[in-house]
C-alpha cells in the first residue's frame, strides 16, 4: 500500500488534542474524565484521501487488473469506495472522503483494494488503521 492514502482528523487542532491525550485536561488525565466530556474530544471528520496504489498484482488474464479502494470505518460500518481504475496495476485516484467519528479512541479504519470484474470481484489487499494513530500524528501517509 505504498502512498495509499492520506487520512487528516477534522476539525481536531492536533497540538491541544496531543496535549489532552498524553497530559490530560486542566491537570486531569483522559481516563478521569466523564464520558460526556471524553467523548466530545474525540468526535469529528475524518477526512481520507486515497492517493494510489504501486506495484498491485495482477488478477485479471490480461496481467492487468480494474483496482478501487473500499473504506470502511468499522464501528460504524459506513462505507465509501473510489472508481474503478481499468487495466492498471499503478492506479492514482486522489479521491476524498469524510466521514463522521464518533470514538476516534475506539474506531478503526479498514482500507481494501478489490479489483473489480463483470462476474467477480477480487480481493487484493487491506489495511487496517486505528484512528489514534491518526490522532497523535494528525496524518497517515502509507
Amino acid at each position: 500500500f505504498g502512498g495509499l492514502f492520506t487520512a487528516g482528523a477534522q476539525p481536531f487542532g492536533m497540538t491541544s488534542l496531543e496535549k489532552v491525550l498524553t497530559h490530560g485536561m486542566n491537570g486531569q488525565r483522559l481516563s478521569s474524565l466523564s464520558p460526556g466530556k471524553r467523548k466530545d474530544i474525540i468526535r469529528g471528520v475524518l477526512s481520507v484521501t486515497v492517493k494510489r496504489a504501486e506495484n498491485l498484482i495482477s488478477t485479471d488474464l490480461g496481467g492487468k487488473a480494474d483496482p478501487y479502494v473500499v473504506l470502511t470505518m468499522k464501528k460504524t460500518d459506513a462505507k465509501k469506495k473510489t472508481r474503478v481504475v481499468p487495466k492498471n496495476l499503478n492506479p492514482e485516484w486522489d479521491q476524498t472522503f469524510d466521514f463522521v467519528v464518533e470514538d476516534a479512541l475506539h474506531d478503526m479504519l479498514i482500507v481494501e483494494v478489490w479489483d473489480h470484474d463483470t462476474f467477480s470481484k477480487d480481493f487484493m489487499g487491506k489495511l487496517a488503521l486505528t484512528l489514534t494513530k491518526v490522532l497523535h500524528e494528525g496524518e497517515y501517509d502509507g
